[in-house]
């Protein structure tokens, strides 16, 4: 592989940590490869559904998703830690 150096906006990286850190893709680097395989393969397939000038609705969404994902991530932490405490409880 080869390394590319690619410029995204501040809510995309985070919402790639957020990924990364749900267990979803072992990287950020990762998430971006499928994310552009996947639209490589929409182009080729002519599935493409994004349209030139809709990138502010896009972005838009990706904030919502962005939301979600944070409020998943936050659930996870959550149950982990309530997790460790039955575990902790069930050992004493």
């Amino acid at each position: 592989m080869k390394i590319t150096t690619v410029n995204l906006p501040k809510s995309y990286i985070r919402a790639l940590q957020i990924l990364k850190d749900l267990g979803i893709y072992t990287s950020k680097s990762e998430a971006i490869r499928v994310a552009v395989r996947d639209m490589l393969h929409r182009e080729n397939s002519g599935t493409a559904t994004v349209n030139p000038g809709e990138h502010g609705v896009l972005d838009e969404k990706m904030n919502v998703a962005i939301d979600d994902l944070e409020m998943i991530s936050q659930s996870k932490k959550t149950i982990t830690s309530i997790l460790d405490q039955i575990n902790a409880e069930m050992e004493a």
